[in-house]
């Protein structure tokens, strides 16, 4: 089992869009894709930077085919983010095994 972890910086003037658009468009589409599993969005109480607030969000995949389809999905949804929002939201993925 594969947790897909992506990480999300957004500025804070961004936040409620950020949290709408996570809510309306990347975890229905989660939900829906058959590939992944159980999306979660957590917000991270480090502070990263000035004006900043960060989240992340898992899904679980069964192998690192399915993590890959599913990021290569999550791509195409997050460009309207990134049209959006320009570079006040930049995230990364990370794949991790479960263990």
């Amino acid at each position: 089992m594969i947790l897909v972890n992506t990480t999300y910086h957004i500025h804070t003037s961004l936040v409620p869009t950020f949290e709408q658009w996570m809510h309306s468009q990347l975890i229905p589409a989660a939900n829906r894709s058959g590939i992944v599993t159980e999306p979660q969005l957590m917000k991270i109480l480090a502070d990263v930077a000035p004006e900043c607030s960060s989240y992340a969000m898992h899904v679980k995949a069964m192998n690192m085919d399915h993590a890959e389809k599913w990021e290569d999905m999550s791509a195409v949804i997050r460009a309207e983010l990134s049209h959006t929002c320009g570079d006040k939201a930049l995230w990364f993925t990370t794949y991790m095994e479960i263990i």
